[in-house]
This record gives structure tokens, C-alpha cells and sequence, in this order.
């Protein structure tokens, strides 16, 4: 007998896939869940034509269906039992799935999957309640009374003042940590941000001695509040940010008929969300130098919007780069976690902290050991625009690198079915 013409498929492709990631299917509270796994696992829409299938969202509602669920009884699954003993499946099984079971739902009737249980205490409906959404202040609120209670304690010994002061950066920390809580952020991300954050506090001093081949004196930190307070409000519309973008994205996901096409809906989603905390990050930055190291009357003469412009090109531009760029970094840090990247975004931030430290030992060489190249590759941007220029270019440079490989990432179904930080 003569071989057939054409080679000989399985009448029900799908079912070798149900039974490979059966648990998947049984634990997943929507279809989009396991198309978000799928994809994860490689599953693209070209993969996905191999189960007659158009796209990993219809493979991924059929899934759904067939997979028979324990707190499910009676004639819905057992109907989708049925179909996995191997019924017909053309080319257009997938709209006869979304007939049966509801378009997008994979329940019976259109009916639409239960809410998944919220971490957080938010509804279905994804509302954050207003102490949640207000929280973000609290790190900016306690870092704006740190002036007031500087003054207040002018009186008292040294080690007084010294007790207080540490207890209000412990305060602030503190609040931070409370904010950013659910992120995901790993042991070594917080070190770095912590070291990073240290050294644009510092404003280039470091830098300034080690070009100088002198020892460090005593004040190790200027006396200046901008930058403190600006990286504290700077907490605020970072969280608003990132909660913006998960939300936005996930209903992309919903509506979006293939993984390109929910790729390309996705990308300047994220553009925006940076591009929405850098304009906010820079404002507060602003502001902050012209309100507080400005002086209220003085540094808000002639309206707002030429306070910001003083601040931005004046001496302290250099000092807002810095924590603009070390707050960009963060904040792309902050996205990558949240979404289930944390090890990216520790390597980003350990990226800027080599960077900061090779620029530290590059001056140290020419300061201390006469070694001209390397200091000069670091003095020509200190003298021009000041030594912060050097940790904020460092900083750019890290946060450009993590945010291309954002763009990569978050476009994908799979780093957003998990629930919004």
C-alpha cells in the first residue's frame, strides 16, 4: 500500500498541550493568565498555528475551557470534557470555542471569570482606596518637616543632634520601604539604590577630593536640602507611575488579539510612564532647589515656572542631573521588579555603582598617583559642568541600557499577569 499523500495530524492538536501544562490550566483564574505562561514558555502566534489556533490569546481561551476545575460541577465542564476526548477542531475552532463558551471568557454564556483575589485589599474593580493612594506622600511629608526639626534641635549637644538626625533618615527609610513594599525588589537592588543615593546626596564631593589628592573633611555632605527632598516627593509619582502602567497594560492585554499586537500597544504605554515620571521627577527637583535652598521668597521670584528654569541652569544643575538620572534608574528598576525582573533590575543598579566607582578610582589614579589619562577622562566633564556630572552620566548611562532592556520585556504578556505594585 502506497504511503498517503500528506502526512497524518492528530485530530485534536490542543490536547497534548492541555495535558502538558494541565496544573497551569487548573490554577489560572482567566484565560490570560496562561497566555501569559504560554508565552513565557516560548509559545509565540506562529507556534500557536500549529494548534489550528490564530493567536496564543484564542489557544489560551481554549485551554481554559477544557480544563475541568474543582469548585466546577455539572454540565459546563463536563460538556469541556467532552471536547478533549478529540472532537473535530478546523481551522475555525477557535471561534466555535468562543461560540460555546462566551467570547474571551471561556465560561459558558460570556459569563466572565472571577475576580482574582486582590493582595492588597483593592476591589475587582481595581480602585485603590485612598490611604494606599496617599501613602506615596508620606516619605516627601517627613523629609519637607526635616528643616523645621533641624532648626528646632540647633540648641542641643552634638550627639543630640546627631541621635536626631539619624532617626529621621531611619523615618524616611522607613517610609520608602512601606511605599515600595510588594515590588519584589531583591537585597541587592535596596544596597545599591542605597549607595547610589548616598553619593548624589554627597553632591561630587567624593569626586572633588579624589581629583584633588586631598583627604575628606569633616562635613561630608553639603548643607543643602534640594536633592534630599526632591529624591523623597520624587517616591509619589513614582508608585503613581508604576501603578499606572500595570493597570493600562493589563487591559491591553484583555483587549489585544496576538502578543505583536499587544507588544505594539505596550511600547509607548511605557514611554509614557517614563516620560511621565521624568517630567514630574525634574518639576519636584526643581522646585525643591528653588523653595528651599532658594529660599522661599527669593527663589520664587518672578512666578514658578522661572524658579524652575533658575534651577535647572544654574550651579545646582549638575546636582538635579545627577538625582534625575539616579531617579530614572530607580524607577526602571522599580518596573522591571515589579513585573518579574528582579534580578535586571539589581543588575542595573550594580551597573551605576561600578560606573561611580570606576570613576572614583580613575580620579583617585591621578590625584594620589600622577596618573594623567584617567584623571582627565574624569576632570574634563568635573570642570565643565561641575563633579556631579560625572555619577549623573553614569547613572544616564545605566538607566538607558535597563531601559531598552525594559522595552523588551514589559511588552510581553507575561510580565503582566501577575497584579499591579
Amino acid at each position: 500500500m502506497s504511503a498517503p499523500p500528506y502526512p497524518r495530524r492528530p485530530a485534536d492538536p490542543v490536547r497534548s498541550l492541555l495535558h502538558r501544562h494541565r496544573e497551569l490550566c487548573a490554577r489560572a483564574v482567566d484565560p490570560l493568565e496562561i497566555a501569559a505562561a504560554l508565552e513565557a514558555h516560548g509559545i509565540t502566534d506562529r507556534t500557536a498555528a500549529r494548534y489550528r489556533h490564530r493567536d496564543v490569546f484564542s489557544l489560551s481561551e481554549e485551554l481554559y475551557a477544557r480544563t475541568p476545575r474543582a469548585d466546577e460541577t455539572g454540565g459546563a465542564r463536563g460538556g469541556g470534557g467532552a471536547r478533549e476526548s478529540g472532537g473535530p477542531r478546523g481551522a475555525g475552532g477557535a471561534d466555535e470555542a468562543r461560540e460555546a463558551y462566551g467570547p474571551g471568557t471561556g465560561r459558558p454564556g460570556g459569563e466572565a471569570p472571577a475576580a482574582r483575589p486582590s493582595r492588597s485589599g483593592r476591589g475587582a474593580g481595581g480602585a485603590h482606596p485612598a490611604g494606599t493612594a496617599l501613602l506615596p506622600l508620606l516619605p516627601g511629608g517627613l523629609c519637607a518637616a526635616a528643616p523645621a526639626a533641624h532648626a528646632l534641635t540647633a540648641g542641643l549637644p552634638a550627639p543630640a543632634r546627631a541621635a536626631a538626625g539619624a532617626a529621621g533618615v531611619l523615618l524616611v527609610l522607613l517610609s520608602v520601604r512601606l511605599c515600595l513594599r510588594g515590588t519584589g525588589l531583591n537585597r541587592t537592588a535596596v544596597l545599591g539604590g542605597c549607595l547610589l543615593t548616598g553619593h548624589a546626596l554627597a553632591g561630587g564631593l567624593p569626586l572633588a577630593w579624589a581629583l584633588d589628592g586631598r583627604s575628606p573633611a569633616a562635613d561630608a555632605f553639603p548643607g543643602e536640602w534640594c536633592v534630599p527632598l526632591g529624591l523623597a516627593l520624587a517616591v509619589a509619582p513614582a508608585v503613581w507611575c508604576a501603578r499606572w502602567f500595570a493597570g493600562r497594560a493589563r487591559r491591553r492585554l484583555g483587549t489585544s488579539r496576538g502578543l505583536e499586537e499587544f507588544a505594539a500597544r505596550t511600547r509607548p504605554l511605557l514611554a509614557a510612564a517614563v516620560a511621565l515620571f521624568t517630567v514630574a521627577q525634574l518639576t519636584v527637583l526643581a522646585v525643591a532647589h528653588a523653595a528651599v535652598d532658594g529660599g522661599l521668597t527669593g527663589g520664587l521670584t518672578g512666578g514658578p515656572s522661572a524658579a524652575v528654569t533658575a534651577a535647572v541652569t544654574g550651579p545646582e544643575g549638575a546636582r538635579i542631573a545627577e538625582a534625575a538620572a539616579l531617579g530614572i534608574l530607580l524607577f526602571t528598576a522599580l518596573l522591571l521588579s515589579a513585573h518579574g525582573f528582579p534580578a535586571a533590575a539589581a543588575g542595573g543598579v550594580v551597573a551605576a555603582c561600578v560606573l561611580e566607582a570606576a570613576a572614583l578610582a580613575a580620579a583617585a589614579a591621578s590625584g594620589h598617583l600622577g596618573l594623567a589619562l584617567p584623571g582627565r577622562l574624569v576632570a574634563a566633564p568635573a570642570t565643565a559642568w561641575g563633579p556631579a556630572a560625572v555619577p549623573a552620566a553614569a547613572c544616564a548611562c545605566a538607566a538607558l541600557a535597563l531601559s531598552v532592556f525594559a522595552a523588551s520585556r514589559l511588552t510581553g504578556a507575561s510580565a503582566h499577569h501577575r497584579e499591579e505594585p
